[in-house]
């Protein structure tokens, strides 16, 4: 993983320096906010395309597949925790909230999200897996999740944007679910998660978030920020994947 590290550390100078040009007011092309963090994902979702070919493969071994589902539980038992909190800060800290439109966005987003992590352990149940949480915990989840945290309680709650911009921008898609049952045998049973946020997550829920990403007026530092977190999040997505890979 160490190219991953090193073209993270690129991608996020180049950030900088895009955020430099602005503020040293030299010429910039007039794109939406959501556009250019699009962008710089584009520029390092090879990365996260390589390691996920590699997962698909292997899911033949439905063993596999199994752990793949048990860590995506630990990332998402912490979606609507972290939003509350996130949500909290906000309306301890009205400053924070840009006339409330964050703490909005948290509390309607926190209701669909809502006993997703539910569905996952259902989902590992349906097909004979074991669905104790404690055999999928890990340090690289836990990386991921917790960095989150640090940018909610020590920066600002509307960098939690970007690790969610990454995550419902990027699951697993219909035609993956579709070759998980009908080549590598999977169960449709067990794809339910899977198969809704498939569908959701690129659709509605991307585009509600893209369109509060243009509307919030951030500052320039919070605007780098955001995009050094989106960028953070999707290698730390890789690493997740890649550990499972190595399994």
């Amino acid at each position: 993983m160490r190219q991953e590290t090193r073209s993270l550390g690129i991608l996020v100078q180049r950030a900088r320096l895009c955020t430099k040009q602005e503020v040293m007011g030299m010429p910039k092309m007039e794109t939406p906010r959501s556009e250019q963090i699009w962008h710089e994902l584009a520029l390092a979702r090879p990365f996260l395309g390589r390691v996920w070919s590699q997962l698909l493969d292997g899911f033949s071994d439905h063993e596999l597949f199994a752990r793949y589902l048990g860590t995506l539980y630990t990332i998402v038992c912490a979606s609507v925790p972290l939003m509350e909190e996130a949500s909290r800060v906000c309306r301890e800290h009205p400053e924070f909230g840009f006339d409330g439109a964050l703490a909005d966005y948290f509390a309607e987003h926190i209701i669909e999200e809502r006993d997703h992590d539910r569905w996952l352990m259902e989902d590992l149940r349906s097909i004979g897996a074991s669905s104790n949480p404690d055999i999928y915990w890990s340090g690289y989840v836990a990386r991921l999740v917790g960095s989150q945290y640090y940018w909610v309680h020590h920066v600002h709650p509307v960098l939690l944007l970007g690790y969610i911009l990454v995550l419902e921008g990027h699951p697993p898609t219909s035609e993956d679910c579709t070759k998980l049952h009908e080549i590598k045998g999977i169960p449709s049973i067990g794809l339910r998660t899977l198969q809704h946020h498939a569908v959701v997550d690129t659709d509605e829920h991307i585009l509600n978030l893209r369109a509060l990403l243009d509307e919030l007026p951030l500052t320039r530092e919070q605007n780098r920020r955001l995009r050094e977190n989106a960028l953070h999040t999707l290698f730390g997505l890789v690493h997740v994947l890649h550990s499972l890979v190595l399994l």
